[in-house]
């Protein structure tokens, strides 16, 4: 650094902004998450909403806070969310469910054939 700089930082006639570092100071401060209009939170993805509930105890306390009730309900479920988990007793209850569709088609393909035979019999 040149001498003249140093020294006016060291003696502190040169202010340095603690802001947002590479962010245009002349610009607005960002929108406040409670003020984001609607268009904001229906224009995110189930992708974003996942990655949210995955992260919420990681995001700022204020950014939280002002998510709408229906995203935070939302995410909430999200965080809750458990895959069901498939028991003996429901498999077996498919395995029953299965075999009896299959009974029926059986069935109704032996009927079709019994039909077409005794109409080729009468003809």
């Amino acid at each position: 650094m040149k001498d003249g700089v140093k020294d006016a930082l060291v003696d502190g006639s040169i202010c340095v902004d603690q802001g947002v570092p590479n962010r245009d100071s002349g610009l607005p401060a960002p929108t406040p998450t409670h003020e984001l209009p609607d268009e904001y939170w229906t224009s995110k993805s189930a992708e974003y909403w996942t990655d949210i509930a995955k992260d919420w105890q990681r995001i700022p306390e204020e950014w939280r806070d002002g998510v709408p009730d229906e995203y935070q309900t939302l995410i909430g479920q999200l965080r809750d969310w458990e895959p069901c988990e498939i028991t003996e007793k429901h498999s077996e209850e498919d395995i029953e469910a299965e075999a009896e569709e299959l009974d029926i088609e059986t069935e109704a393909e032996r009927l079709v054939a019994e039909m077409e035979a005794e109409s080729n019999d009468s003809s």
